[in-house]
Parts: C-alpha cells; structure tokens; sequence
C-alpha cells in the first residue's frame, strides 16, 4: 500500500491493483498513519522520501 501511495495512486486505485476492498485500503492507510504519525496521504509520502534520502 506503501509503494502505491508513494507513486501518487488514491486508496482506490491502489485498492484493485491489490485485489482488496477499498475499505480495507483506507484500514491499511490509516495504520500507515499511525505508525509514521502522519495524518494525510501527502505528509506520508513527504516522510517516506524524508526517510529515503536519509538512507543514502
């Protein structure tokens, strides 16, 4: 769900691509949030690429 969300797909398009309801894409996001402690796709995706370059 992760790897979708970086490359800018919404949680229903991301939804069939993993062949999951989109409820239960919105339950995956909303841990993702919770882990990272971000509360919107784009802050999400700003931490990922934070955390990115960090590594290199």
């Amino acid at each position: 769900m992760l790897v979708l969300m970086v490359e800018g797909l919404d949680t229903i398009i991301a939804a069939k691509r993993l062949g999951i309801a989109p409820t239960t894409a919105r339950t995956h996001l909303q841990r993702l949030f919770a882990k990272t402690g971000t509360a919107r796709q784009s802050e999400l995706v700003r931490f990922v690429a934070t955390y990115v370059e960090e590594l290199r």
